[in-house]
């Protein structure tokens, strides 16, 4: 058997929401309409979500969606940082982007991938199918487009619906779970389709409905709920409640002999420690059966399921405005201690030179690997490296490793600055282009560090330009952090 746990819309802040102005401030009023800026709480209450998780023994976890309030990339480290702090395995989470999570910009989920989402990136790809124990398979999907912050819509384009067309075709047996953030259901009032509905949404109901393996788990909604795809058949779209309003925000789905449905309360006790909660504390029950029973317990006062007073058990698949899990204070985060004096934290530095000889004139070198290198015997997990040419005809510049773009790089220096007779050539030298070319790609670059590694995107890459070769010239590698 194996659980699968979801959660949506964390509608996480800033730590400095409350001093926005201007436009900013006018964009949070009014999404947040209705409840209070206050980022600390939200954080408390996703925390407490994941603890829920992991208490629950889910396999895997999926948060459709609405990540943050409005896409800036500090509510995105916050997300980033509460996943850190609940251990769960980022092989184990898939994350989805919603409508709220690009209204300050189009490409600021995919840039959340690629910075503090990173880990999540391998198991969030869309429209990959991710195989799940017990014989089901997830298929990440994305509805979000940029628009403007008055409309909450969603759309599935055609490349996406060619995806969904390919899992099927990809999967030939098991449960098939799309996970998306707008429901795919239309609504009774057509104009509220498109301002908050999924646009275009009768080719996805059609694909989603052809196959009986297709189960559709979504947020948006902000409300727990099973619905059918048609009138009448079985229930087949899961929605959960958002976390940044509920108390009892979990929901958990069960797959077993390759069939799916919802769980109407959570498992006292996980029939084995799956990946996902590896890192939990688990303490032996006093039964002498030898049975694990979670550290964290349920909220002081409720009575266990099944017992007089508890809640009663309900049919299967019936599950509209369910308890997703008894409300339970957050544990007070832990801060840790910071090393150095006066409670600062202590800084450190790791230099090396690269030295180069090139036997070409102008050469063009990818160095990521050897700074990357450097990185690992200077053992700073974060901060800074700068990569810096000690040279007036050399250059250093980050972009991507094709051999296309190099051989433009190299027309577009020479157009500007040619091999020609310049004033600097009355001096004896012979090489005034090569000073104007490494002004024009500059001297060095300041590169972030994550976690001990490069923190690039994916086809970043760190080239030393030579304009002025065949003799000895260095490169200082300087790593700064903690």
């Amino acid at each position: 058997m194996t659980l699968i746990a979801h959660l949506t819309d964390l509608h996480l802040l800033e730590p400095h929401a409350r001093h926005r102005r201007g436009a900013l401030a006018r964009r949070l009023a009014y999404l947040s309409f209705g409840r209070p800026h206050d980022a600390e709480g939200r954080r408390r209450r996703f925390a407490a979500a994941l603890a829920r998780v992991r208490a629950s023994g889910a396999h895997h976890l999926v948060i459709t969606g609405d990540l943050t309030e409005d896409g800036l990339p500090a509510q995105f480290e916050q997300v980033a940082e509460v996943l850190a702090e609940s251990r769960l395995d980022p092989g184990a989470v898939t994350l989805l982007p919603g409508n709220h999570d690009v209204y300050d910009h189009g490409l600021a989920w995919a840039r959340a991938l690629e910075g503090p989402l990173r880990p999540y990136a391998p198991t969030s790809e869309v429209g990959r199918p991710l195989p799940l124990p017990g014989g089901a398979s997830l298929v990440p999907l994305s509805t979000a487009f940029f628009q403007t912050y008055l409309t909450s819509a969603g759309r599935l384009d055609g490349e996406s619906l060619g995806r969904v067309r390919e899992a099927f075709r990809s999967v030939p047996e098991g449960p098939l779970l799309f996970a998306m953030h707008h429901p795919p259901l239309p609504y009774r009032f057509l104009p509220m389709q498109w301002v908050d509905g999924l646009r275009d949404h009768g080719p996805a109901l059609g694909l989603f409905g052809g196959d009986p393996r297709a189960h559709v788990l979504h947020g948006h909604t902000h409300r727990c709920a099973d619905r059918p795809l048609w009138q009448g058949g079985p229930a087949r779209v899961f929605s959960a409640p958002a976390v940044v309003d509920s108390a009892e925000p979990l929901r958990l789905y069960r797959v077993s002999a390759g069939h799916f449905e919802s769980v109407a309360t959570a498992p006292a006790a996980a029939p084995a420690l799956p990946a996902l909660a590896a890192a939990a504390e688990l303490r032996r029950a006093p039964d002498g059966e030898g049975a694990l029973t979670r550290v964290i317990p349920p909220h002081p006062g409720a009575p266990p399921p099944g017992a007089p007073g508890g809640r009663r058990p309900r049919p299967r698949g019936f599950a509209p405005r369910r308890r997703c899990g008894a409300r339970r204070r957050a544990p007070a985060r832990v801060r840790p201690r910071r090393r150095g004096g006066k409670g600062r934290r202590a800084m450190k530095s790791h230099t090396e030179y690269l030295w180069f000889e090139t036997k070409q004139r102008v050469e063009f070198i990818d160095i990521t690997d050897t700074v990357t290198a450097i990185l690992g015997r200077a053992k700073i997990a974060e901060g800074m490296v700068l990569v810096s040419a000690m040279h007036i005809t050399a250059g250093v510049y980050v972009n991507d490793h094709e051999e296309g773009l190099i051989a433009d790089i190299d027309e577009w220096l020479g157009k500007l600055a040619p091999r020609a007779d310049y004033r600097h050539h009355r001096t004896g030298e012979d090489n005034g282009d090569a000073h104007l070319k490494s002004l024009l790609v500059h001297h060095q670059i300041v590169a972030p560090v994550t976690a001990g590694v490069l923190d690039f995107g994916p086809w970043q890459r760190i080239y030393y330009a030579e304009f002025d070769g065949r003799r000895r010239k260095r490169v200082v590698v300087k790593a700064m952090g903690e």
